[in-house]
């Protein structure tokens, strides 16, 4: 599945850094497995993109280091807490917010590649600090 692809793509790192205890390892790691993705016929097999994967990785590890965790670093750009947008139909739903335009900003700022904010907002929306569902739908109330 592509969800056990890109755990192979990144074998040997975890976010919480409880494999090797130093991210400089799991970095060598990383880097050492290029060549062999590279290779990888079950994979999209794009230079950049590998690279920007174990860059994002590393600046992933940069936030956690300076927020304490990832999460408290991406809810601040909510005020901590979800974004109710009310949409009264799929037509009211946006692709992006000024919150994924400061987010996508921040993190390119920050040297994240291969995101924007659409994407971003994408997982805002997943991850529970924008709700879009319909108000009509049964699950808007509850994500409030």
């Amino acid at each position: 599945s592509y969800n056990n692809k890109r755990i192979k793509m990144i074998k040997g790192f975890r976010m919480d850094n409880r494999i090797t205890g130093r991210a400089e390892a799991q970095e060598h790691v990383i880097e050492n497995n290029n060549k062999e993705l590279m290779l990888d016929a079950s994979i999209i097999r794009n230079r950049a993109k590998i690279e920007a994967t174990v860059n994002n990785a590393q600046r992933f590890l940069e936030i956690q280091k300076e927020f304490g965790s990832f999460s408290n670093y991406i809810w601040s750009f909510v005020d901590g807490k979800p974004k109710n947008n009310n949409c009264k139909t799929l037509k009211d739903v946006a692709a992006t917010s000024i919150e994924s335009d400061a987010l996508a900003k921040d993190m390119k700022k920050r040297g994240f590649k291969f995101l924007g904010s659409t994407t971003l907002y994408a997982h805002m929306q997943a991850t529970g600090l924008i709700n879009d569902h319909i108000v009509d739908c049964h699950r808007h109330k509850a994500c409030k």
